[in-house]
């Protein structure tokens, strides 16, 4: 079963009020690994809310939760937020701004896999 949503499935999913989520990579800042990615969520009113996250690496083989890092910015502990009235306009930011990759979305809960493969590929976890 294939992990990232197709282009036209992550829309849907957008019409039909799913969370979806991306992993962005990584950047170093003095010395500290930093984390990026995005959810995009339906509030109870409809809006669109795209959740654009920088946090700080403290990942290990047993802890892996993106939701659990410390943000970077601690006057942002939710993510940078921005509502929009449709789901067209939150796809628009999603790729358009934030630069997400239409086909590298994924369901809610799952961009913490990504970061696990992120690491595989990179051969390191940080430093404890």
């Amino acid at each position: 079963m294939a992990r990232h949503l197709t282009e036209s499935d992550a829309r849907l999913a957008l019409r039909q009020g799913r969370a979806i989520e991306q992993f962005l990579g990584a950047r170093l800042d003095e010395g500290d690994r930093l984390l990026r990615w995005v959810r995009c969520h339906t509030e109870p009113s409809g809006a669109r809310v795209v959740s654009l996250f920088e946090v700080y690496d403290e990942g290990r083989p047993d802890f892996s939760d993106l939701v659990e890092f410390a943000a970077f910015d601690p006057d942002e502990p939710y993510g940078a937020n921005r509502s929009f009235d449709t789901p067209e306009e939150a796809w628009s930011h999603l790729v358009n701004t934030v630069g997400a990759a239409p086909e590298k979305f994924v369901g809610s809960g799952i961009a913490a896999e990504e970061y696990r493969d992120f690491v595989a590929e990179h051969g390191w976890w940080p430093a404890a």
